[in-house]
């Protein structure tokens, strides 16, 4: 009995990653606009995470600023949050992707 429920959840696991992994090619954001989106989340996680007061505070007002961010780039969260996991699934692109977001933040700062 104990083997079935493993391979039960074990066929669930590997057909729900299957699943995830053939997003609709409309669904993902495109790469320059997530790169623009993540440059802002990461300026705006920065803030947030390193000013004084209430943890939960800063939480809520981070969550409403990137939420702002997310509007006036015309995606949803869920959105976002599909496509980051769609990219990252491609380590390499995604790394160059943060590479590409710290080259910009570098440039800024100087």
């Amino acid at each position: 009995m104990r083997y079935i429920f493993i391979f039960f959840w074990l066929f669930f696991f590997l057909f729900a990653c299957e699943q995830s992994q053939n997003l609709p090619e409309n669904e993902i954001i495109r790469q320059d606009k997530m790169i623009n989106i993540m440059e802002e989340v990461v300026v705006i996680e920065t803030y947030y995470k390193s000013a004084p007061g209430n943890p939960a505070a800063n939480k809520h007002a981070l969550d409403s600023t990137v939420n702002l961010i997310f509007k006036k780039e015309g995606v949803t969260r869920t959105r976002f949050e599909k496509s980051y996991l769609n990219y990252s699934k491609n380590l390499p692109e995604f790394q160059k992707m943060q590479e590409e977001i710290m080259r910009r933040l570098e440039k800024k700062a100087l």
